[in-house]
C-alpha cells in the first residue's frame, strides 16, 4: 500500500464524518481503521463530537404526519385517477381490438374479391342448392 492510503488528514476525515456521521460503525470498512487512528487525535475527537451532536439532532427529528383530511383527499384523488386511467386503457384496448378485427375482415374480403378465381356455376340434373346429390340417393329417388 502507498503511504498516502495509510494515513488520513483532517480534510479526508472531515469528508468521511460529513458523509457517514460520527459513529464509527457507519464508516466504510476499507477506511475505518485509518479513520479510527485519526479519531484518536484531539482534532479527530473534536470533529467526532461535532458530528455526533448533529447525529443526535437528526435522530430526534420527526416528520409531521399529514392531517386526516389531507390523507383522505390524497386517497380519493389517487383512486379517481386510477379509475380514469383504467377506463381509458380499456377503451383504448377495445378500440384497438375492433380496429384490428375490422382490418382483418376487410383484408379477407379484398383477398376473396380480387385474388380468388371466379366461381363457376355448373348445373346438372342432380344439383341442388346445397350441392350434388350422392349417387345412392339418386337411385332411391327413381
Amino acid at each position: 500500500m502507498r503511504e498516502m492510503e495509510q494515513t488520513m488528514d483532517s480534510q479526508q476525515f472531515q469528508r468521511l464524518i460529513a458523509a457517514y456521521g460520527g459513529d464509527a460503525n457507519w464508516w466504510p470498512e476499507t477506511s475505518r481503521s485509518i479513520a479510527l487512528s485519526f479519531a484518536a487525535t484531539a482534532e479527530g475527537r473534536a470533529m467526532i463530537a461535532s458530528a455526533s451532536a448533529l447525529d443526535a439532532v437528526l435522530a430526534r427529528y420527526q416528520i409531521p404526519q399529514p392531517s386526516s383530511a389531507l390523507r383522505t383527499q390524497i386517497l380519493a384523488t389517487g383512486t379517481r385517477q386510477i379509475a380514469s386511467r383504467r377506463w381509458l386503457r380499456r377503451l383504448t384496448l377495445g378500440a384497438t381490438m375492433i380496429g384490428v378485427s375490422l382490418t382483418g375482415g376487410l383484408t379477407g374480403a379484398a383477398v376473396m374479391t380480387f385474388a380468388a378465381p371466379p366461381h363457376a356455376f355448373t348445373t346438372t340434373e342432380s344439383a341442388t342448392a346445397f350441392g350434388e346429390l350422392q349417387p345412392d340417393l339418386m337411385q332411391e329417388a327413381q
